[in-house]
């Protein structure tokens, strides 16, 4: 038997090339803006709005097509010859079809960035320093911009790609105290696959400009007022001090004064005057928990001087005048400036000190003195005001004074002093010193009740007021011991005295002093009123006075009478003077009357009885 078989075995190989494309958007889906907290300002985020990212560079990556089917037949015959013959044939068709996928890539994603940090920042610039990103290949930098209604615009690219071995970034061209926001993103790039992670936030501010036009407006020797013009986008301003000590070092600024931004102006009050002050004034914003301050303007002033105080002449002589002043406040130079007549003044002296004898005077001129004092500083001269004063040589020295006492009284006289206005008046204290006790604008001079068993120092000096001021002469010396009586008779209880020398009345009741008024006693050399220890001998009011005297007769009415004399003489009222005491009485005395202004007379005749003492002296 034949048998044939025949097989045939068809493998068939073949795939199809199936295109492989990776895609990297840079945005994942919608988000939100950074979170920010206040502590590290920093904002962490999951995703990044696809609508303000620009899609990163897409690569696309198709392996090579292969098209390899494989069909293998195979046909085998046997013939075999046998006793019977067998003819059989067998067909057989294998075909197979095998496609090969390589395996998915594995994606590897880089680290988070975990901080942003704002490493400087100016009114131009700033810098942003970042952790680095395990797995990045690069980072881009996202920006939002505050607009004008103080909200933060969209995210935009202000960088496309940073290479991860970088992790700062200087960014340029800011607008002075306007705030942003950035954001920094890490992507790696693998061949066709682009990853990426969560990105890190931060919160920037510009510093504001510095603040223009910063000046002193006002001075004063207590105050000092600053001014200066607004700086964009501040929403305040700080401002520092620093003054001036004794050895003319300036301690550390403090800060002194917090403004808001609506105020450009500050007045700074209760200063010293004379003094330099310094001043710096930052601007400063605070915005997204982010506060930052411009560099500082600065300025320096010099408090006003004070004008002297106390400017007098010291001495006048005939070929000699001095004056002096009060020291003034931080300040140890001064310019002493002189006019005589109408001339203009002229600077004659710079002193250090306080007081300055001009020697190139004339006699019997007047002169006009000013000082002020000065301080130089910055190559300036800085002047305060002038202080002004008279002075004359014309007055003569006092001549010597007569003393004597009665009651208790001392009483000094002395020749008047050509062209003295009146006199000074000092009195020795427990101390020794010499203090002013009064002043007088006769030659004369009565004191009050002074203590027996002791001497008592007093000094006179004339004075001239020019202009206001005075012009001293030198001082004399008197000494007086008190004597108690009168005519050797001692009064007590209630008495009235008058002193034709000092044409005063004085009333002691009870043994105090009750009235003091000046009167006009008899006219000097001719009808004086005759001093002694008299008293009252007749007392009315109203009454008729009548007498004659040098074929003069008169016949006078008053209010108020006390005679004294058996020839007539008493006090009354005198309603026909306008003016009573000084040396009315040298020429225009009375008869030898006592007139006394009517209501000084008044309270004398209310206390005052026939027999009461009336002494004159």
């Amino acid at each position: 038997m034949k048998k044939i078989i025949s097989v045939i075995l068809a493998v068939m190989m073949f795939g199809a090339a199936f295109p492989v494309a990776f895609s990297a958007n840079a945005a994942e889906g919608e988000g939100t803006e950074p979170k920010t907290t206040q502590s590290d300002n920093n904002t962490s985020d999951e995703q990044v709005p696809s609508e303000t990212e620009p899609a990163q560079p897409t690569e696309s990556v198709t392996e090579p097509s292969e098209s390899q089917p494989v069909t293998e037949t195979v046909t085998e015959t046997v013939t075999e010859t046998v006793t019977e013959t067998v003819t059989e044939t067998v067909t057989e068709t294998v075909t197979e079809t095998v496609t090969e996928t390589e395996p998915a890539p594995v994606k590897v994603y880089p680290d988070p960035v975990a901080k942003i940090k704002v490493k400087a920042v100016n009114n131009k610039a700033v810098r942003l320093v970042w952790s680095k990103s395990h797995n990045a290949t690069q980072f881009v930098l996202f920006r939002a911009v505050e607009g004008s209604d103080g909200k933060y615009g969209e995210y935009k690219v202000r960088v496309k790609s940073i290479p991860a071995t970088t992790t700062n970034y200087k960014d340029t061209g800011l607008a002075a105290g306007k705030a942003y926001k950035y954001k920094v993103v890490p992507y790696r790039v693998d061949g066709s696959t682009i990853t990426r992670a969560k990105g890190a936030a931060t919160y920037v501010v510009a510093e504001p400009n510095a603040v223009k036009s910063l000046k002193i407006s006002d001075r004063t020797t207590s105050s000092l007022t600053l001014r200066w013009k607004k700086s964009a986008r501040a929403t305040k301003y700080l401002v520092y001090r620093t003054a001036e000590n004794a050895k003319h070092k300036f301690p550390a600024f403090k800060l002194y004064k917090t403004l808001s931004s609506k105020k450009t102006a500050l007045k700074d009050s209760r200063l010293t005057a004379a003094r330099v002050y310094k001043y710096k004034v930052y601007a400063q914003r605070k915005k997204s928990g982010v506060t930052v301050t411009s560099s500082a303007a600065g300025v320096k002033s010099l408090t006003k001087i004070e004008t002297p105080a106390n400017f007098e002449n010291k001495s006048v002589a005939s070929n000699g005048i001095t004056v002096q002043w009060s020291k003034v406040r931080n300040i140890g130079t001064y310019e002493l400036y002189r006019k005589e007549g109408d001339d203009k003044y002229k600077l004659i002296a710079t002193v250090k000190g306080t007081s300055y004898t001009d020697a190139k005077v004339v006699t019997d001129r007047t002169y006009k003195y000013a000082v002020r004092g000065i301080r130089r500083l910055w190559g300036k001269q800085y002047n305060g005001g002038f202080a002004m004063v008279y002075a004359s040589t014309a007055l003569s020295k006092m001549s010597g004074i007569s003393v004597r006492s009665v009651l208790s009284h001392g009483i000094f006289n002395w020749s008047s002093v050509s062209g003295a206005s009146g006199y000074d008046v000092f009195v020795i204290n427990s101390k020794g010193k010499y203090i002013k006790k009064d002043t007088t604008y006769n030659n004369y001079y009565i004191t009050g009740k002074l203590k027996t068993g002791k001497t008592y120092k007093y000094a006179f000096r004339a004075f001239k007021e020019v202009g206001g001021d005075k012009t001293y002469s030198k001082t004399r010396r008197a000494s007086v011991k008190p004597n108690p009586t009168a005519y050797g008779r001692k009064p007590s209880g209630t008495w009235v005295e008058v002193c034709t020398e000092t044409q005063t009345l004085m009333m002691y009741v009870n043994n105090k002093l009750y009235v003091s008024t000046p009167v006009v006693t008899g006219n000097y050399g001719s009808l004086d009123t005759t001093p002694g220890y008299h008293s009252v001998i007749s007392r009315q009011s109203p009454t008729i006075l009548r007498g004659s005297s040098g074929g003069y007769s008169w016949e006078t009415y008053v209010d108020y009478w006390l005679g004294f004399t058996s020839d007539g003489q008493g006090i009354h009222d005198a309603s026909w003077r306008s003016a009573f005491g000084g040396n009315i009485y040298m020429g225009d005395g009375s008869h030898g009357c006592v007139n006394t202004p009517t209501a000084q007379v008044a309270k004398v005749y209310a206390k005052a009885y026939v027999g009461m003492p009336v002494i004159v002296y």
